[in-house]
């Protein structure tokens, strides 16, 4: 099986030879052989799989490359987009970033066995690793907390403490909703037995729902607008925050039903905005071989929210004003902490912002050498993708020739946000992409799990248990949700997003149905205590699986030119699904009669049931792993969606049909694989990529 160094040294044989006269190779002839090679891999790209940018370029070319953009000296190039970087970091710096971006060993004199580019010293007297490089390297291979720079752990908690607003302001209404509807004019609900019951059960729900409506509508795809033309990654979380700051205040003060419809409608707005930009922002800025476990966070720290935000329903369980406005807490600590963090570092070389670009990303990896590295290997990714992406076929033939800029800061400059939406339905690898995220999103719905996440107390409540024991109740279910979360931070990266996934949604199944069958008991108490403990299990089944894997995997999918858009995308598709179970689910839990088979709520714990296991086929047959033993970077997720549905869903339905690790492209069953998924095997089991 031919591994991608094994084909990128067929590619290097084929090519212009590499002499020992750097010189040389300035001549037009290998000038010449270096773009049709090229050309060669961007028609292979859109058959195929996206490889990594800077595999296929010859070493010597890629360091005149690199000279050549330090200088300002491509065609096109202005002075002013460069001229700035060469006050932070010298040209041997930038050109050796460059050489240990196309190879991890690329500037290491000893050279090494598993890499096919000559050592360093084989190609100029550029300098190998000094010792705190050598360190840096080693430590970033390393998924250590302590090993992280102080930037980088300001942004992760910015972005935590995001999490958190997420979940306090989804939980802050559980208890709010026990009192509210007799609070205001129109007959929205009425005391009965000492109980606060609800009469009008659209307006409950519709207030309930506003969140998510807005989240869909407006929010998801305001992010896009706020990243692109305003004011970047950490302009879009403090607008968003400000919303949330605004809307969970004026919660506290609405006199009628109307205004606190369209308080929770303005705070649906700041959680779209924010829940689009947040795991983005992680996924920029953490290194590949941490990025599974730190963006795990997301959903721990959300959990962390529903249970504070539960905490806080108890403490405050005779004020609701209180319980549905006291979110303000984290968000107005979220806003602080999104002004002090740095920028995304992919967000400003897409601006061309290159210097800024470069002081950030020196900043989080810790060497001028990791910095130099990443900036030209995500700015060489761009290319990649604008070349592929570009809509005329003259734009691609010259963004192809990488000596020549002003094409591709055109392209850049064309990207409109109507475009980049549309882009993720019009090219097959963003529109695999949509697909799998599309899933996974539609998948933590499709459990049933913000039933409990947002009506346990009410549920409770109207089967006749008191109010502050369903506060404790919800309570605990957040509890167990923050608890189990944690369990992905260590199976994130090692079993994989898809696995962890597939195991939440099939050991789901049971759960729920057991809890509609407990519903049948005719003893109150009995069948109660039955639902609580099937609620904890469920909850520990979904928490780290299907509660941690959409947002994070959604966030890494998309190709960074498309990615807000792309996150939007997902977002809407999770949040218009919440809206609608929240508006319509909630109608089948009111009713007074003897539980049966084929009652409301015993009915609608079947359909979830069943919901769930249409989630894990689709998720079985459509939604490709994302996490190889190597840690992909997030630009080589090209290489992944770029494989044609069909091929990858009779990859799957071959699997399915034997143990997966005794199903072998060299196997005597291997012939009936087709040659894209004999590769993507090698880049998904033994962690290898392919050309």
């Amino acid at each position: 099986m031919s591994t991608k160094y094994d084909s990128a040294t067929r590619a290097m044989s084929n090519s212009t030879t590499v002499t020992e006269k750097s010189g040389s190779h300035k001549a037009s002839s290998s000038m010449q052989q270096e773009q049709r090679k090229y050309e060669q891999k961007m028609e292979f790209d859109r058959l195929g799989p996206v490889n990594d940018p800077l595999v296929s370029r010859d070493p010597f070319l890629l360091r005149e490359d690199a000279a050549l953009f330090y200088d300002g000296a491509l065609e096109g190039q202005p002075e002013e987009v460069i001229g700035d970087l060469r006050r932070v970091v010298t040209r041997a710096m930038f050109v050796r970033g460059a050489i240990l971006a196309q190879d991890s060993n690329g500037l290491d004199p000893r050279g090494d066995a598993s890499s096919f580019r000559p050592p360093s010293s084989q190609i100029d007297n550029d300098s190998p690793l000094d010792d705190v490089e050598f360190k840096a390297l080693e430590l970033e291979k390393k998924a250590r907390l302590r090993d992280q720079t102080k930037p980088l752990n300001l942004i992760l908690l910015t972005c935590c403490v995001g999490a958190v607003v997420q979940g306090w302001s989804q939980s802050s209404m559980t208890g709010a909703n026990l009192v509210w509807p007799c609070e205001f004019p129109g007959g929205i609900g009425a005391i009965e037995d000492g109980q606060c019951k609800t009469k009008r059960e659209w307006v409950f729900n519709a207030i309930n729902a506003a969140i998510y409506f807005s989240a869909c509508s407006i929010g998801v795809w305001l992010s896009d607008i706020l990243n692109d033309k305003f004011w970047g990654r950490r302009g879009a979380l403090m607008t968003a925050g400000t919303c949330t700051f605004v809307a969970s205040v004026w919660s506290g003060y609405c006199r009628t039903w109307p205004e606190l419809f369209v308080a929770r409608l303005l705070l649906g707005v700041g959680y779209g905005a924010k829940a689009s930009v947040v795991t983005i922002f992680e996924a920029e800025v953490a290194p590949g071989a941490r990025r599974g476990r730190l963006l795990v966070s997301w959903q721990v720290f959300t959990a962390v929210g529903i249970f504070l935000g539960a905490s806080a329903n108890l403490i405050f369980n005779h004020n609701w004003r209180l319980q549905i406005s006291s979110s303000y807490i984290p968000s107005i600590t979220f806003v602080i902490l999104a002004w002090a963090c740095s920028e995304s570092p992919r967000w400003l070389i897409k601006k061309e912002r290159y210097r800024e670009a470069f002081l950030v990303l020196r900043d989080l990896r810790g060497t001028d050498l990791q910095a130099a590295r990443d900036l030209y290997y995500i700015y060489a990714q761009l290319r990649v993708e604008m070349s592929i992406f570009a809509g005329e076929s003259s734009a691609r033939q010259r963004l192809i020739n990488w000596r020549v800029y002003w094409t591709y800061s055109l392209e850049l400059a064309r990207s409109s946000y109507i475009l980049r939406v549309r882009q993720l339905f019009s090219i097959a690898r963003n529109r695999r992409a949509a697909l799998a995220s599309a899933i996974v999103m539609a998948s933590q719905q499709m459990t049933g799990i913000n039933i409990f996440a947002f009506l346990v107390a009410s549920i409770l409540t109207a089967s006749g248990t008191r109010p502050i024991i369903s506060l404790w109740s919800s309570f605990a279910w957040a509890g167990c949700n923050a608890i189990f979360s944690t369990i992905a931070y260590w199976y994130i990266d090692t079993k994989g997003r898809r696995t962890l996934l597939l195991f939440s949604l099939i050991s789901m199944v049971p759960f729920i149905i057991g809890q509609a069958l407990s519903l049948i008991i005719s003893d109150t108490n009995i069948h109660t205590g039955i639902v609580i403990l099937l609620i904890v299990f469920n909850t520990a089944a979904y928490s780290p699986g299907a509660g941690v894997v959409p947002f994070l995997y959604s966030s890494e999918v998309f190709p960074l030119i498309n990615r807000e858009a792309g996150m939007s995308f997902s977002c809407f598709v999770n949040f218009i699904l919440g809206s609608i179970i929240l508006f319509f689910c909630p109608l089948s839990w009111n009713s007074n009669a003897v539980e049966s088979i084929s009652s409301g709520p015993t009915t609608l714990l079947f359909i979830f049931a069943g919901l769930d296991l249409l989630a894990a086929i689709l998720v079985w047959f459509l939604v490709p792993e994302t996490n190889s033993p190597e840690k992909a970077a997030l630009e080589e997720m090209n290489y992944l969606f770029s494989i044609p549905t069909s091929a990858a869903v009779k990859y799957h339905t071959l699997k399915a049909a034997d143990v997966p690790n005794s199903l072998r492209p060299d196997s005597g069953r291997g012939s009936k694989l087709p040659a894209t998924l004999r590769m993507w095997w090698d880049f998904s089991r033994s962690g290898h990529h392919v050309v």
